[in-house]
């Protein structure tokens, strides 16, 4: 077998389940703004608590001035975050909580 052909497999092996796996979490993030729910993809210490990016935008119902829920992991009940900013599919808000929050947490509509 020539060697262009094992490289061809391998970056067909290779590239499959990158595929498949940016598939699969669209399609999770899709369910939970569905649901109201979103991911924390991005926190920031600011003063006075935090900013935290997530993927709820004005489609979903929440824009400028919303007030969502922080949860952990868990479920644990977090604090509740302002919506600063929106676009259709994310949104930007604060958060003035005195525990720690981090990407992967989620936010809820309330």
């Amino acid at each position: 077998m020539s060697p262009w052909g094992v490289a061809g497999i391998f970056l067909v092996l290779a590239v499959l389940p990158v595929v498949l796996i940016f598939r699969l979490s669209n399609r999770i993030d899709l369910l939970l703004a569905q649901a109201g729910q979103a991911e924390i993809y991005k926190v920031e210490r600011s003063e006075g608590g935090y900013v935290i990016a997530f993927g709820l935008g004005t489609s979903h119902g929440v824009g400028p001035g919303a007030q969502v829920t922080i949860l952990d992991p868990q479920g644990t009940y977090m604090g509740t975050a302002q919506v600063e900013k929106s676009t259709a599919q994310d949104s930007m808000g604060r958060a003035t909580v005195d525990r720690d929050i981090r990407p992967g947490y989620m936010v809820s509509r309330t």
